[in-house]
């Protein structure tokens, strides 16, 4: 992330225009190396960069999306038709406030422990010999 506090000012600048009712009630913020088209490269992010207690983020009785079946209809009829949310933020971005560790080959986390694709494409074609179908 470019400096401190930006993953929840994305965040909250989805929230804020008037359409920002209808969307988002999660959003994740995640680093650029994240592919943002693949849910498993969410996923992970949110497994291996979040902090729960610090990361995830609840701001509560917000206007939400009318449609929702998870608002209760008595709610809809309070406020309008517009609904009420709790909306979720999760930061799914490496802690920049991490000092840089040569352990690390100099970055403020843990390299990525992966497999690339040509590694798994070894263990695919040897699967069966592995003893599973």
């Amino acid at each position: 992330m470019p400096y401190y506090g930006h993953p929840r000012q994305v965040a909250f600048a989805i929230w804020a225009p008037r359409s920002g009712i209808y969307i988002g009630k999660y959003v994740v913020i995640v680093d650029s190396d994240i592919d943002i088209h693949d849910p498993k490269k969410i996923w992970s992010a949110i497994a291996n960069r979040t902090n729960p207690s610090k990361d995830i983020m609840v701001i509560s009785h917000t206007g939400g999306g009318p449609l929702d079946p998870s608002v209760h209809p008595d709610i809809k009829m309070t406020t309008g038709h517009v609904g009420r949310w709790d909306r979720v933020m999760i930061d799914a971005t490496w802690d920049d406030t991490w000092e840089h560790r040569p352990e690390w080959s100099g970055l403020n986390h843990p390299p990525s422990s992966l497999a690339g694709e040509e590694e798994l494409q070894i263990v695919r074609e040897k699967w069966g010999r592995y003893g599973f179908k």
